[in-house]
């Protein structure tokens, strides 16, 4: 190949896919491992005169491997001219720490350090120099584990602040390049190695694929760019049937059972796509299984939880508020409270004119009655009171079973006590006989829950 291709041929992929690296006048972060695809990268940007700067993690993984990787990674920095960043890194105690893979560790640790420093230093992004043949390994071992659609696009060619440029070009122009341009570079011994399942699919399966075309990489290529056509058009599609399926509300997500029903062949496909939104998607037969099933399942991720209600999917964040078991004290001073829940107060003259509101979010008691100081709570097992228009006392849980509402609403319901202990108002749903307005009553204790 001429000496020229590879710079001819990744100068015109610039200018066409990544103006910004030529034209913004910004630096940016060059991910140096001083291999053979970074240093041909950094030795194609400074040829080019893009400004940049590098950055090597030494994760001592291999000893003086890593060391004089390390050492090879700054000389080339002062090479070129350029702004060199080095860290070391303990992988094998973080990964231990963190109960994750030595791989995943060095990757937590490498692109943790990599955003810091872009925003330290305000470039303009993290360039990497993974190539054609990268992505074609990243596809079959995307493949080999199971995958959907957006493991067989493999890396994009921008991700957030990452940007691969290289991605069209194969190892073989890279290699070519780097041996007529007299380009000196250091070798991972642990490469050569198939005991990775990577490099088991570099050694053994690429070669033989290459074999049945050549082309492989561009064919790959071209697969990839029309995959990601085919993948934004269904990704439209789903998000407005989503869309058409999920009821927002200030507490939580809805979604209909009949409607998911009325999907028939497409039910699983959607609601996996639909879980994903609220990292249930390993649920999926469970949640479809559960159409059919008593309501009361609940499914539950690192990030939401799904109750099974009557009707309704009801999804609501895991959020830990902190508060969530907190009380209130109210005395006949008190015009309002924020925490745990909002609420007004206020005491009115009774009259002809006064109208008792029929709101299941407004209370009313006879003020003079009432023993304070009054406390706001979360009920908890053994409350009992006397719902208003009852004679005899109800277990709360009893009486929140009989008003058939949803389990994550009954676990936030408060209640309101006075002095005594007594329950005056299971807040928002049923007010007690104690204390109620006669038409003795001169003086209205008016009682109001604004819902977050």
């Amino acid at each position: 190949m001429p000496k020229e291709d590879l710079y001819k041929q990744f100068s015109s992929h610039l200018e066409t896919s990544f103006p910004a690296i030529l034209h913004s006048g910004k630096k940016y972060l060059l991910a140096f491992s001083a291999g053979v695809d970074s240093t041909v990268l950094g030795s194609l940007l400074f040829r080019m005169g893009v400004p940049f700067a590098t950055a090597h993690c030494n994760f001592h993984l291999r000893g003086k491997e890593s060391d004089r990787d390390a050492l090879f990674a700054a000389k080339m920095a002062d090479k070129w001219g350029v702004i060199h960043h080095s860290v070391d890194f303990d992988t094998l105690g973080y990964a231990k720490q963190r109960s994750l893979s030595v791989e995943m560790a060095a990757r937590e640790l490498r692109y943790g350090w990599f955003e810091a420093l872009l925003r330290e230093n305000a470039y303009g992004g993290i360039l990497t120099a993974h190539h054609g043949d990268d992505q074609v390994e990243t596809i079959l071992l995307n493949f080999t584990r199971g995958t959907s659609i957006e493991g067989l696009l493999g890396m994009h060619p921008v991700n957030g602040h990452i940007m691969r440029p290289m991605l069209p070009f194969s190892r073989e122009q890279i290699l070519s390049y780097a041996t007529q341009n007299d380009i000196q570079w250091v070798e991972d011994s642990t490469n050569a190695s198939s005991d990775y399942t990577r490099n088991a699919i570099r050694h053994h399966v690429v070669p033989r694929l290459k074999q049945i075309n050549p082309s492989l990489v561009g064919s790959v290529s071209q697969n990839t760019d029309y995959l990601r056509d085919v993948e934004l058009f269904y990704r439209r599609r789903m998000n407005e049937k989503i869309d058409s399926l999920v009821e927002k509300t200030a507490q939580a997500d809805k979604i209909r059972i009949k409607d998911i029903l009325l999907l028939e062949h497409d039910k699983k496909i959607v609601m996996y796509e639909l879980l994903r939104c609220y990292h249930l998607e390993d649920r999926t037969d469970d949640v479809i299984d559960s159409l059919d099933a008593q309501s009361g399942k609940i499914f539950i991720s690192s990030t939401h939880r799904m109750l099974r209600d009557r009707e309704f999917f009801i999804i609501e964040p895991i959020v830990n508020e902190g508060n969530e078991g907190a009380s209130a004290q109210i005395t006949p001073q008190t015009e309002k409270i924020n925490s745990p829940i909002v609420m007004t107060f206020s005491v009115e003259e009774n009259s002809d004119d006064f109208v008792l509101e029929k709101d299941a979010e407004v209370a009313f008691f006879d003020a003079q009655k009432v023993l304070f100081p009054l406390r706001v709570r979360l009920w908890k097992n053994g409350d009992v009171f006397c719902p208003f228009g009852m004679k005899g006392e109800k277990k709360v849980s009893k009486y929140l079973k009989d008003t058939k509402i949803p389990v994550f609403q009954k676990e936030k319901t408060y209640v309101l006590t006075d002095a005594s202990g007594d329950i005056l108002w299971v807040i928002g749903l049923r007010t007690a006989e104690k204390d109620r307005v006669s038409e003795e009553t001169s003086k209205i204790l008016k009682i109001k829950n604004i819902r977050k």
